[in-house]
């Protein structure tokens, strides 16, 4: 019987039970007047935990204290108890039962359910997962072998060549331990879980309360792990995917595919539904179920969104959950959403949780417009849109019915005699649409109409090209930027075109698409413009000003990884979710969703290397050797746009990218797999940061089943792979403590680049350290002047390096700084 995690509470004593019911008597008749319509899913996280509470009695215990509290006030149903990783449970009710639990004083909180929603033929190359950590685990045939990845998503297509287990090599025997099964349905016949698919389950009781609708009503299939979104296949093939899998799109062969940890096994855990939605405690559940089954790395490709003011951030449930598989063992990787590149957007908060960024990354898709002159403009297309014959160009402006802001392209404002058959031209000055919209648009006018293909001018102030691989939804089409090529193809249409008085145009100018082809440059990865920033506000802890927000000590997102244009796997069965790969078996989609998988896979790797260390160490690995420069010294940059409020104009630039866009920088798996040092932390530590943060009683954090120590420290002082203070106030000195993961004995020297208007001191400013030791390290930084907004905050660099060539790299952040 297992005892050691399970959470439960005290059954409530009769004398209180009859103050209840007392309580229920005196209030019901006006709390039934309030709620009878008033019905809700509701997430609640309970107090007092008894550690020897044998797990499998929880469920009768949550159903004991539902029915002696909720009862008397009506109809309540429970939809789930959660046993592993928080005490609780959700349970559909009114808003009055609901404010009657928040009084219970075995109560923590009762939150009101949220949705939650979704948020590679090259990338495993790109991170140099062949020759570095594959390689060193015996070849891409035992990659990942013996570790179970989960994935929390849209379910899984488990007819498909990334997930067969009649390999050359087959895979290993379920893992002794793993307790996973298999849901089996009419979509999910028996035998879909094979060696390599371990386990697939789905979790909808929330959802299918909340919509109103059967299971398995047709194309809501909510009744199997089957996945009819697509993304939840992505997410498994990029993370576990079998490698040298042949991608076919539409018939063209697009390369060999592999997830980041070939051989490891997957575990599928279905929590959202074919629109890439779900409900926050169908996917607790799946975490729950999760860490009872034994899974070794979570990947949670989704997000509800920014910190809800008047929340502790940290106290949240699903955090809470992720937490619970922290203590179990198990890594976590969380996308950090795609709301960037506006601050503050990231929706993925606590410390234990690797929260992921996206990137570009080498790939970009070149083709031409070739002019009837011969001359050949250079623009941007992407893989899947095909080349065109020659044909008469006819820009937009020169067709337009009717005005059309922003872009000229607009279905309803061109003349559609004139479009037919031609190759249109249309431009969009930065405003009223973003890109993506404003080239998709674009295209679906341009087919709509009949043309043969598309070219989008980008007419303003830009300091970057059109995005690496723009969608044109398989349509023709090619993204033109730069005043030197728009001035070529615009004197080339205007020398060819003649306008006549009476308003009669003659058109003379023509030009042919050619397809796109990928190409791989080299470059250095580039953040995503979607991806969402820090820093992380706490709006339960009050800030030192009232004007200012309350900015955690935590940096989020904390890794960069391939997020942009990722091919993987698909379901082939219609879906929602990608219109443009409806009946496709591979899609390439972009996201910090896309990003995640790269992580977990990653993690895997670790893992199997390292099957002893914690989530934290591994976490540790990839974050001290991540890389925040380029090849030449010089910092990653950043995608990025600004809103002229008067005009509507979007601006696009790059920027240098700091800690706020990528937190450490993008992964190195290759350096990660021998870091030289670790900054190592358990659920003990975790539990102390709870205790540090203010407004956070030892009460709450009970929910943990921890306690806080008597003495309080601050948020800063958990040991992570980075230091981060909110708000500087003068001085602060931020304890560490490295331990020697190598297998010699090495000596660091202690060099830092300090933030600016920040003083940085390490002691001592070197050592010596043997294997399998530790060192304590006290960094204080001290404010030398005073910034009190979001754009003072300032990033540095304290950086231990070791005569044996191993670099430690942690990442200082001030927030705002204040002298005195």
């Amino acid at each position: 019987m297992d005892t050691t995690v399970a959470a439960s509470f005290s059954i409530i004593p009769r004398a209180c039970k009859l103050g209840l019911v007392l309580f229920s008597l005196l209030t019901i008749y006006d709390l039934h007047l309030v709620a009878a319509f008033d019905y809700r899913v509701y997430t609640v996280v309970l107090k007092n935990l008894e550690k020897t509470q044998a797990v499998n009695t929880l469920p009768e215990m949550h159903d004991q204290f539902l029915e002696m509290t909720l009862k008397p006030l009506g109809h309540y149903q429970k939809l789930y108890s959660y046993t592993h990783a928080i005490a609780g449970f959700s349970v559909h009710m009114s808003s009055a039962q609901a404010k009657l639990l928040r009084t219970l004083p075995q109560v923590l909180q009762v939150s009101e359910d949220r949705r939650v929603k979704t948020l590679t033929t090259h990338s495993y190359m790109y991170l140099g997962l062949p020759q570095g950590p594959w390689a060193a685990l015996g070849g891409v045939e035992k990659a990942g072998e013996g570790v179970v990845i989960g994935v929390i998503d849209s379910g899984i297509f488990p007819d498909h060549p990334s997930f067969y287990s009649n390999t050359t090599t087959p895979y290993l025997a379920k893992r002794n331990g793993f307790h996973g099964s298999c849901d089996v349905s009419s979509y999910f016949p028996s035998g879909s879980c094979n060696g390599k698919l371990l386990a697939a389950q789905h979790f909808f009781q929330t959802a299918i309360l909340s919509e109103g609708i059967n299971a398995t009503s047709p194309g809501r299939d909510y009744g199997s792990p089957f996945d009819l979104a697509g993304h939840g296949t992505h997410v498994s093939g990029t993370s576990a995917g079998n490698n040298n899998v042949s991608v076919f799109y539409e018939g063209s062969l697009y390369g060999l595919a592999s997830g980041m940890a070939p051989r490891a096994w997957i575990s599928t855990y279905k929590a959202l539904d074919q629109t890439g939605s779900g409900y926050e405690s169908d996917v607790i559940a799946a975490v729950d179920k999760a860490i009872q089954d034994g899974v070794d790395i979570l990947n949670l490709s989704l997000g509800a969104g920014p910190v809800v003011q008047g929340e502790i951030t940290f106290l949240d449930a699903l955090e809470l959950a992720l937490l619970g598989a922290v203590k179990h063992g198990i890594f976590v990787s969380k996308a950090a959403g795609n709301d960037g590149p506006t601050d503050v957007t990231v929706s993925s908060f606590s410390p234990w949780i690797m929260t992921v960024a996206a990137s570009i990354i080498d790939r970009t898709y070149p083709k031409h417009l070739v002019l009837g002159n011969g001359q050949s403009i250079l623009g941007v297309g992407e893989d899947l849109s095909p080349g065109t014959t020659t044909a008469g160009l006819v820009f937009a402006r020169d067709v337009l019915l009717r005005p059309s802001p922003g872009l000229d392209c607009a279905l309803a404002g061109l003349d559609p005699i004139a479009v037919e058959g031609q190759l249109l031209v249309c431009t969009w000055d930065g405003t009223i649409y973003p890109e993506d919209y404003a080239v998709l648009l674009s295209a679906s006018t341009a087919q709509s109409l009949l043309a043969v293909g598309v070219v989008l001018i980008y007419n303003f102030n830009t300091t970057i090209t059109p995005q690496y691989a723009v969608s044109f939804n398989g349509f023709p089409g090619l993204s033109i930027s730069g005043a030197d090529a728009i001035n070529s193809v615009t004197a080339y249409y205007n020398s060819r075109t003649t306008k006549y008085a009476n308003g009669e145009i003659k058109f003379g100018a023509s030009g042919q698409l050619t397809r796109g082809i990928a190409s791989y440059n080299g470059s250095p990865p580039v953040v995503s413009d979607f991806s969402s920033r820090g820093p992380v506000i706490d709006f339960g802890v009050p800030s030192n000003y009232t004007n200012l927000l309350p900015l955690s000590d935590v940096l989020k997102p904390n890794i960069l990884a391939p997020g942009e244009k990722i091919w993987a796997s698909w379901s082939s069965v219609p879906g929602t979710e990608e219109a443009n790969f409806i009946g496709q078996r591979f899609a390439y989609i972009s996201g910090t969703s896309m990003a995640t998988p790269h992580i977990a896979g990653s993690a895997a790797l670790l893992k199997q290397m390292h099957p002893t260390w914690s989530p934290a160490a591994i976490a540790s690995a990839l974050l001290t050797t991540a890389f925040s420069t380029d090849a030449t010294g010089q910092p990653l940059q950043a995608n990025d746009y600004t809103i002229n409020t008067t005009t509507s104009e979007v601006t696009y630039f790059r920027r240098p990218a700091n800690p706020f866009d990528f937190g450490s920088g993008f992964v190195n798996v290759t350096a990660a797999m021998d870091p030289g040092l670790i900054f190592d932390a358990g659920f003990t530590d975790y539990v102390n940061f709870l205790c540090s943060v203010p407004n956070i009683t030892p009460e709450n954090v009970t929910v943990t089943g921890g306690t806080c120590p008597q003495t309080r420290g601050l948020p800063s002082d958990l040991n992570a792979a980075s230091i981060t203070v909110g708000h500087l106030i003068r001085s602060r000195t931020v304890p560490r403590k490295v331990t020697n993961v190598g297998r010699s004995r090495e000596t660091y020297r202690c060099t830092v680049t300090a933030p600016l208007g920040v003083h940085v001191i390490v002691v001592p400013p070197g050592f010596t350290i043997l294997p399998g030791r530790t060192q304590k390290l006290l960094v204080t930084l001290r404010a030398t002047e005073t910034g009190l907004s979001l754009s003072n905050s300032s990033f540095g660099l304290l950086a231990l390096t070791g005569n044996l060539g191993h670099q430690v790299k942690v990442p200082i952040t001030v927030g705002y700084k204040s002298r005195a």
